[in-house]
């Protein structure tokens, strides 16, 4: 009678411990589908851009044989005709003057992009040190200020004094207060003349 209690009595907790656990594996299967969705929306732009470079490799990998079987061409024709060996030296020559072009395209835009970031940043500080001045005026007009720019004001207003000579002075422009343009161990006369 004991052991046929506790089969009975163990059979109910059974059967719900096993429909909690199916309600767990469902949830675990929608959230994973969900998580594999998710990952899939952020592979593609990665796999776009890996076909982008797998493209350009390509590419580079057919200029690479092209200029091999224009070589093969070049020596195989020393010993036939002059006309298809020149034509073949210019078709090299062409290939080689896309890659200059190639080239001076990717350091020119390197360079475009490194004055887009200096130009950025020297007007984040402009903006800083306006919004700084407005907020100033508008404390002197409230009469909350007490008048005197703080320590921490004067050091960030001297500090973009710094970089606005460091950044927008014109090249080969020498001045005395940033001491640009003067040798070290001289000194510079008002007429602009150096003295030893």
């Amino acid at each position: 009678m004991i052991g046929g209690a506790n089969a009975s009595g163990s059979y109910l907790p059974s059967k719900i411990s096993s429909k909690t656990d199916d309600n767990y594996l469902k949830e675990l299967s929608e959230d994973l589908k969900l998580r594999k969705q998710e990952l899939l929306e952020m592979l593609k732009p990665l796999e776009d851009k890996n076909n982008l470079l797998f493209q350009k490799l390509m590419s580079n990998l057919e200029e690479k044989q092209r200029s091999l079987q224009i070589m093969r061409q070049i020596m195989a024709g020393k010993r036939c005709e002059e006309s298809s060996v020149m034509e073949l030296l210019k078709e090299a020559e062409e290939m080689k003057q896309n890659l200059v072009r190639k080239r001076k395209n990717k350091m020119l835009q390197k360079e475009m992009e490194m004055l887009w970031n200096k130009t950025f940043e020297a007007e984040e500080l402009s903006d800083q040190q306006r919004a700084r001045e407005m907020k100033n005026k508008a404390d002197l007009q409230d009469g909350n200020a007490s008048g005197l720019p703080s320590e921490l004001e004067k050091s960030c207003a001297e500090k973009v004094k710094e970089i606005r000579k460091r950044f927008f002075l014109p090249p080969g422009k020498a001045t005395e207060e940033n001491g640009m343009g003067q040798v070290s161990g001289t000194k510079q006369h008002p007429s602009g003349t150096q003295v030893f």
